[in-house]
């Protein structure tokens, strides 16, 4: 796990100041302000209604329901914590170029988002290792170690797992949630579930598509219970 380690840092930390700025790195990056109003859930902050739409876009009308927040605090949290400071950039407007949203303050500051990659970084690192145990459950060390170099080697994950966006996390929570499955499919017991169910929650907090996996694993769940009831109730 050491050597994982070491490996997928050594492959992915120059991308955190190599890889080229992605303008949504600006809405997440923009988007973990919130976390200024953690004293106050209640407050129209946390909705749209409490923001201007000062370009009249759709989307900007829509800020805080177009994307689940939870990538939006782990980078705000992670920015925070390495003294970078919560952002003040403005809302980027998609529908206007780079320039035009540089001018407008929609920018972040580099500090902000080598922060937001750095947080990143860890949580790639993170899903190695989960890759890692998975593929030692599924095969062998040496199932688990090839899978591992694969993923935190491979390109895509080059591109994508030091952005300041929530892809990171999304992945992360998905192999948590496998690897946590497949011990309860090992041994089944109620803590088990209980996680799996959280993970897919919260990967459900961060994108959509986990509430998917969720609603195959509830049909399945619901199926194996009903037949598991006519098996006890059912008799010769």
């Amino acid at each position: 796990i050491i050597a994982l380690v070491v490996c997928t840092f050594l492959r992915l930390n120059p991308a955190v100041t190599s890889t080229p700025f992605h303008r949504d790195e600006a809405r997440w990056i923009g988007n973990s302000a919130i976390l200024r109003d953690w004293r106050h859930p209640l407050s129209d902050r946390w909705q749209d209604e409490g923001y201007p739409v000062r370009y009249g876009t759709l989307d900007e009308a829509n800020r805080r329901r177009s994307q689940p927040p939870l990538a939006m605090y782990l980078i705000g949290i992670g920015i925070w914590l390495q003294g970078a400071g919560l952002p003040t950039n403005g809302y980027w407007i998609m529908s206007q170029d780079t320039d035009w949203n540089i001018d407008h303050g929609n920018m972040p500051s580099s500090e902000q988002l080598t922060a937001g990659r750095r947080t990143n970084l860890i949580v790639s690192i993170l899903t190695v290792i989960l890759v890692y145990l998975i593929g030692r459950k599924v095969t062998n060390r040496i199932g688990g170690l090839v899978g591992a170099l694969i993923y935190g080697m491979h390109p895509l994950v080059l591109v994508t797992g030091v952005r300041a966006w929530s892809d990171p996390l999304l992945v992360f929570l998905i192999a948590a949630a496998t690897l946590t499955a497949i011990h309860f499919a090992q041994r089944p017991r109620w803590s088990t579930s209980v996680l799996l169910g959280l993970l897919l929650g919260l990967g459900g907090a961060t994108k959509l598509s986990p509430l998917v996996l969720a609603s195959g694993i509830g049909i399945l769940a619901l199926g194996l219970l009903v037949a598991s009831i006519r098996r006890t109730t059912i008799r010769p």
